[in-house]
């Protein structure tokens, strides 16, 4: 009977081992997969206006990192810039901004924002800072040290806060 047990036991602990071994494989082959879509760049592959932007809005910083991918939507190409902060821009394949992020609570500068967002922060959240933005066709979404998220239409006019 303790053999039988223990036959049993082995045979489900491989099974188990194999089991897993075959989901991380699937799981790299898609992570393999899609970092073949792209290559790492250096920065002279990034589109001038990228390059205007990250010199104007973040000159403590150097560029780290340029990772140059194809999309698989209609829009095309983009890149992924890592600054030495962490803090990491998105541009799109003519170098216009999309999105940035800093995944350690560092303050992002918000001048590139419109106006009346910077307006909203200075009068509403003065103290707390911007860790990401996120602009698309329909406007911002910002979110803040304080886990607030706060959108915003895109001529900067606030549409909501949530939690």
């Amino acid at each position: 009977m303790k053999i039988l047990f223990f036959i049993t036991t082995v045979v489900f602990t491989l099974g188990s081992c194999n089991s897993s071994t075959n989901t991380n494989s699937t799981n790299s082959y898609k992570e393999d997969q899609y970092e073949k879509i792209g290559h790492t760049a250096d920065n002279g592959e990034l589109p001038k206006k990228a390059k205007d932007f990250l010199n104007a809005h973040f000159t403590d910083q150097k560029v780290k990192n340029v990772h140059h991918k194809k999309s698989p939507v209609a829009y095309g190409t983009f890149f992924e810039v890592e600054l030495s902060d962490r803090t990491e821009v998105d541009f799109d394949k003519d170098g216009n901004w999309k999105e940035i992020s800093n995944d350690r609570d560092i303050e992002l500068p918000t001048l590139m924002l419109p106006d009346a967002i910077q307006k909203y922060l200075d009068t509403h959240y003065a103290t707390i800072g911007v860790t990401s933005i996120d602009k698309d066709e329909t406007g911002y979404e910002l979110e803040l040290i304080n886990d607030v998220d706060l959108s915003f239409d895109l001529s900067g006019v606030f549409l909501r806060e949530s939690r």
